[in-house]
């Protein structure tokens, strides 16, 4: 079963984007879905390009909803701006393909890979996806700053009680976002190290 499925939507989707930020970032299909959903309706509110146009209009239509595709100008600003991943182009126009999706060819730790009309989520050279993704070229992938101070990425902790796992730090401001957690916490109020 599916996350999608476990939420209680039916039926087959293009929601890889919303799979692979829940998966990634530890939250929950249902609350990416929540967050995408309202940053489509911004776009379509606030700009004029024809993705914005066809965001507006909905009806089910192909980057209307988080089921059905996302224009990457929707899915960018949130990975950078709310999330606080990194993006890394691996392909250049008129270079042609130079890095796969591939273990040995991609970088460690969790990975939004972003190819050919699809985005998946890569953790430490596993692609995790409903379908065999290994033959697409990347374009380029999101990823999570190192932190610069004594926590570390996958570093295992107690927070509000339970355990958990940092995922990324965002050092402007000096916050960490958690597996489990949508918010980001400061190095204080993390109780210890497990």
């Amino acid at each position: 079963m599916t996350e999608a499925e476990k939420c209680g939507y039916k039926g087959l989707a293009g929601d890889c984007v919303t799979r692979a930020i829940a998966i990634v970032t530890g939250k929950t299909y249902y609350e990416v879905y929540g967050n995408l959903f309202d940053e489509i309706k911004k776009f379509a509110a606030t700009r004029r390009s024809t993705a914005a146009k066809r965001a507006a209009r909905g009806g089910g239509r192909a980057g209307t909803t988080p089921r059905n595709g996302i224009s990457k100008k929707v899915y960018h600003k949130y990975l950078i701006k709310e999330i606080g991943m990194n993006w890394t182009p691996t392909m250049f126009i008129g270079q042609g393909c130079k890095i796969h999706l591939t273990q040995n060819e991609l970088p460690p730790g969790k990975l939004i890979v972003q190819c050919a009309r699809h985005l998946t989520s890569v953790v430490d050279g596993v692609i995790n996806d409903i379908w065999d993704c290994s033959c697409k070229c990347v374009y380029g992938h999101y990823s999570f700053s190192n932190p610069s101070n004594k926590f570390t990425i996958g570093g295992k902790i107690i927070y509000q009680g339970k355990k958990t796992e940092f995922i990324s730090f965002i050092p402007n401001l000096n916050k960490y976002l958690l597996v489990g957690f949508g918010e980001f916490v400061f190095p204080g109020d993390i109780q210890f190290e497990i």
